[in-house]
């Protein structure tokens, strides 16, 4: 799979971004720590929700009410189903198989609204990455194992998905749909 140009200016963005405080910062501002650390920030266009937090399941779902309320200010509840289905795949993915639910590394995610009903999530683990090459096609009829089903999932909601080389970070092109 050809490598992704954006993953490349992507790789810093929670550290350059003066719109995303660390979970430090954030508590040394009052502002409201959910559980296991999840922070998020908007950026000034408010076209793009960052996401943070330790690798434990609690924060991915506050991530994702979170998310969708970012996504209310662009679609219809029915149509973010579909982008908060890719959403929790990819974050659950990060959190168990990235990082191995080990509380010490971190998630980083966006979501960026490109315009019309169209967007961008990207998710990062701390884990040593997969071999994204060794994906198969998967039975079209649903009848895979449970291994690979949010794959699955994904590449059916999905236009397209990217991989960086290392395979500890996925970005996921889609238009919304009811």
């Amino acid at each position: 799979m050809p490598k992704d140009p954006d993953l490349d200016l992507e790789q810093n963005v929670f550290a350059d971004n003066p719109y995303f405080e660390s979970e430090n910062s954030a508590r040394a501002n009052g502002q409201k720590i959910c559980g296991g650390g999840h922070v998020y920030r908007e950026d000034r266009e408010d076209s793009t929700i960052f996401l943070e937090f330790h690798s434990h399941r609690k924060p991915v779902f506050e991530a994702i009410d979170n998310s969708a309320k970012f996504l209310a200010k662009f679609i219809t509840e029915s149509e973010a189903i579909g982008v908060k289905v890719i959403l929790r795949e990819l974050l659950m993915n990060a959190v168990i198989h990235g990082n191995g639910s080990n509380g010490e590394l971190l998630v980083r995610s966006a979501i960026e609204h490109l315009g019309d009903k169209d967007f961008k999530i990207w998710v990062e683990d701390e884990g040593s990455g997969f071999d994204y090459g060794n994906i198969t096609d998967i039975d079209q009829d649903f009848q895979y194992p449970k291994k690979r089903r949010g794959y699955l999932l994904i590449n059916r909601l999905s236009d397209r998905i990217r991989f960086n080389e290392k395979g500890n970070r996925v970005t996921v092109y889609l238009k919304a749909k009811t």
